[in-house]
């Protein structure tokens, strides 16, 4: 019996455990970086190896925005609606500096 109330509250617990949502952001040109701004809190997107750029929100239930940075000095921005925990993957397109939240698979960038 203890065994088997073990097993079932060691099951809700991991249960709750969610992954935290993350960010990909696909461009069709060079950029100096990006950074995603959620509840007024920054982290830097890393540059992966699909060609994307990535960020992840470690935080609670946000919204905010993800900026990118172009060698010229001006900025794109890409809204962020509502984000919580277990979501999946929030995907992006900037395309001639103008950003989309894609869905499904992005597509790999061919300048960065």
């Amino acid at each position: 019996m203890a065994r088997r109330r073990a097993a079932v509250i060691l099951f809700a617990v991991l249960g709750g455990c969610s992954q935290p949502p993350m960010f990909a952001v696909d461009v069709d040109e060079k950029i100096e970086g990006g950074t995603l701004i959620l509840n007024g809190k920054s982290a830097a997107l890393l540059h992966n190896v699909d060609g994307a750029y990535w960020g992840k929100w470690n935080g609670s239930d946000a919204s905010g925005r993800i900026d990118i940075r172009y060698p010229d000095g001006t900025l794109a921005h890409c809204r962020v609606g509502y984000v919580t925990q277990g979501m999946e993957p929030q995907r992006f397109t900037v395309r001639h500096r103008e950003c989309t939240q894609s869905f499904g698979l992005i597509p790999t960038s061919s300048r960065t």
